[in-house]
């Protein structure tokens, strides 16, 4: 069974991807939406004594939802630097079973022709949906860089807290010692 092509359904892609490009483009992120949404641009009164005010004689801008807004940011960048790893590993075991469906495919047989078509679905929308969890997780780090002038990553590098008792210490030390040595006996095979 083949499907032809017409020129209504290639007029119809067409169409779709117009919409899906300027739906795009019109789309600033979720990271500008939240700083967008959760900044409040009001001149507030601050009752002060003569002495300690700036000159501005009370009236100060601030932005009171500031903290929510930097705690929004917060969890947004925690929960794609969660979930991200994650999708990554469904969108390659997605893959996987598109390349081997792709593999098994025979052109009389309709049940290899769904299996393969249906994997190549799923592979598809799993890698959109990795890209733009990956877009997204970009624009939400920009946006706090850009608020807060710093960065923030919910990722914690494997430390270890507080002092080393001194055997720890040591062996550790030997441990590097002997992955230093390995490395270098690799790179002399190597060569």
């Amino acid at each position: 069974m083949t499907i032809k092509k017409t020129a209504e359904t290639v007029a119809a892609k067409a169409n779709q991807t117009r919409i899906a490009t300027e739906d795009a483009a019109i789309v600033k992120g979720l990271g500008d939406y939240i700083a967008d949404t959760m900044t409040n641009h009001a001149d507030i009164y601050y009752h002060e004594d003569n002495l300690s005010s700036d000159g501005s004689d009370g009236w100060r801008n601030v932005d009171t939802m500031d903290f929510h807004k930097r705690i929004m940011l917060e969890r947004m960048i925690g929960h794609y630097e969660y979930w991200l790893p994650k999708q990554k590993d469904r969108e390659s075991k997605a893959k996987y079973f598109a390349e081997r469906y792709k593999a098994e495919y025979s052109a009389d047989s309709e049940l290899s022709r769904n299996n393969f078509m249906g994997a190549a679905a799923r592979y598809k929308g799993d890698h959109m949906l990795t890209t733009l969890m990956n877009a997204e997780l970009a624009n939400l780090q920009a946006t706090y860089k850009a608020q807060f002038d710093r960065s923030f990553t919910s990722l914690k590098t494997t430390q270890i807290d507080g002092d080393l008792p001194d055997d720890v210490a040591l062996i550790m030390k030997e441990m590097n010692a002997m992955d230093a040595v390995n490395d270098d006996d690799a790179r002399k095979e190597v060569a």
